[in-house]
């Protein structure tokens, strides 16, 4: 059995994930951003949730005897919409799909076949698609993506709101400022209704959230609901993989 310490693939040796070929193994990639999260949360809030999210789930696995890995963390997102905050670091599109497609396919050339995207950040959505619809058509590998906000009943997140801020306290990351002092931030756009099914890009986080970089409420985060947020995420994917093992592969809604 893998040891808690030694879940990351970065941290093994070959010989080591040579050991773990030969039974079922699945491998989450924890996928991010870099990108302004308000005055309050660091660049790296979506790396830090997904990956947050990957370890707790691994750790449940590994307790349980199933083989799991966390995968390279994917740190950069499509995030054009923060371009005006200093400190954005964006992906074009076409350069996310195939960085998406290099590593996946590297990881499946040596063996692991059951890979899974956890995504923290919803721009990331659709070139994460792309990515996965090009290494089926030209590889023949079929990779899982799951939002983490996909994974609570809220069915939803904020961006450095109180869902967001929640978490990385209950990470013990230290806000920049205190988060309770902060207003909250509406958005301003006329082009985004969360109500509406039709989906269009997000326009300028600046215009959008009037320079402030943030949506929402951030005086309401705790670190009790951060820990409920992580944990009913975490949970979540457990039941999802001990189910893909179940059937012997990977399953889920088609786009």
């Amino acid at each position: 059995m893998v040891v808690v310490n030694k879940l990351f693939i970065e941290d093994l040796t070959c010989e080591d994930l040579n050991d773990l070929l030969g039974d079922w193994c699945i491998v989450i990639i924890p996928v991010g951003s870099m990108e302004s999260h308000g005055p309050h949360l660091p660049l790296s809030t979506d790396t830090i949730i997904a990956e947050a999210i990957a370890l707790r789930t691994a750790i449940k696995l590994n307790s349980l005897g199933f083989r799991v890995l966390i995968g390279p963390r994917i740190r950069f997102g499509c995030s054009g919409e923060h371009l005006n905050f200093p400190g954005t670091i964006s992906l074009s599109c076409e350069t996310m799909i195939k960085l998406v497609f290099d590593v996946c396919s590297s990881i499946a050339n040596y063996g692991f076949r059951n890979i899974l995207l956890l995504n923290g950040h919803g721009g990331n959505e659709a070139p994460l698609k792309a990515a996965a619809i090009k290494l089926r058509d030209e590889c023949s590998i079929m990779v899982a993506i799951v939002n983490w906000f996909d994974l609570i009943s809220e069915g939803f997140t904020d961006h450095a709101g109180p869902m967001e801020t929640s978490i990385i306290l209950n990470l013990n990351f230290k806000p920049s400022v205190d988060y309770r002092g902060i207003p909250v931030v509406k958005a301003t756009s006329r082009y985004v209704s969360t109500k509406s099914r039709v989906q269009v890009p997000l326009m300028d986080m600046w215009s959008h959230t009037g320079g402030m970089g943030y949506l929402g409420d951030p005086s309401k985060a705790s670190f009790v609901f951060g820990e409920r947020l992580l944990d009913e995420a975490s949970e979540n994917l457990v039941k999802y993989i001990i189910e893909a093992k179940s059937r012997g592969h990977l399953f889920g809604r088609p786009f």
